[in-house]
């Protein structure tokens, strides 16, 4: 039976979609910009990979979602602030070619803040099991921020506080 996620709540996870969208358009960017330095563009390619699957997370089949969903943990303003900070990257990352060790450090900054963003800390589950498979797509790249930060740290010689 259908929980009837109200069209506010149906909103909030499209604005965590399109914020997974800009985060993979400012990463793509980032290639781009690092195209010379191979290890890095590769990593940025992954990076954005990543978050285009979280973008697909939070675009579920809307009956499927109702079925999946009961609520939303995060409001519309809260939402809309988050988006309208990794737009900012991402038009950074795509006119201003930040160099590879200010870039990192954005990219980290911005994973961090954003790690409410993710469909498996944003909703409330109807049952467990659909927890537990939004956690299990998210396992794959965990890692993303440690090997942001480990990119870092070997472009620095030093671990760098954020």
């Amino acid at each position: 039976m259908a929980t009837g996620l109200t069209i506010d709540q149906k909103n909030v996870l499209e604005i965590c979609a399109r914020i997974e969208d800009t985060a993979a358009k400012a990463y793509h960017a980032l290639a781009a910009a690092h195209k010379n330095n191979t290890r890095l563009a590769a990593l940025w390619r992954k990076t954005a990979g990543e978050e285009e699957n979280h973008a697909l997370q939070f675009r579920v089949n809307p009956r499927l979602l109702d079925d999946m969903v009961t609520d939303v943990r995060i409001d519309t303003n809260r939402a809309r602030l988050a988006l309208k900070e990794i737009e900012t990257l991402a038009d950074l990352a795509a006119t201003d070619s930040p160099d590879p060790v200010e870039a990192l450090r954005m990219a980290i900054t911005a994973e961090i803040n954003f790690a409410d963003f993710h469909m498996d800390t944003a909703a409330v589950f109807k049952d467990a099991a659909f927890k537990r498979l939004f956690q299990a797509m998210m396992a794959a790249d965990r890692g993303h921020i440690e090997d942001l930060q480990a990119e870092l740290s070997r472009l620095t010689g030093a671990v760098i506080p954020l």
